[in-house]
């Protein structure tokens, strides 16, 4: 309690918030072509079940999305964009500024895509593949270097 005068007390019944503010700053690209993407809506949400984010906005022509003023604390992104696999990921350090986030292309269901992608560590990452075919043969699909030129990325049989 503080005082007043010697013979009043005041009561200070505050809330005070000690998180800091960060900028969340990244961009939105196509996972299989690497292009930006426009118009992609770019949410925080303070959990998974939210339905209405806390901060949202839109990726510019570039696929820039910038996200001024958010407090310090536990979010989940949630990534939308128009024929394309929603994308989450919850981010626990705020220190994590920018974000390169990549959309899958929705292709239907007698598809299926594989992804891969990673950032300077680990330096190599091995993907496989194994499948049977038809005769019984065994054949495998693989990524194994990730500066390779696109045609030399993938082998089978």
């Amino acid at each position: 309690m503080l005082k007043k005068s010697d013979d009043e007390a005041i009561k200070a019944n505050k809330t005070v918030n000690f998180l800091r503010k960060f900028n969340l700053k990244g961009v939105v690209a196509d996972a299989t072509t690497n292009k930006p993407i426009k118009g992609a809506d770019v949410g925080l949400y303070t959990s998974d079940s939210d339905s209405d984010p806390k901060y949202k906005v839109t990726s510019d022509n570039d696929g820039k999305f910038s996200i001024p003023d958010v407090l310090d604390q536990r979010y989940t992104l949630k990534t939308k964009a128009n024929k394309y696999i929603d994308y989450k990921l919850d981010i626990t350090n705020p220190e994590q500024q920018l974000q390169r986030i990549l959309l899958i292309p929705e292709l239907g269901n007698d598809y299926a895509h594989i992804v891969l992608s990673w950032g300077p560590k680990p330096r190599d990452l091995d993907a496989y593949l194994w499948r049977n075919t038809n005769t019984g043969a065994r054949f495998k699909v693989f990524f194994s270097k990730k500066d390779a030129p696109d045609g030399k990325r993938n082998s089978g049989y």
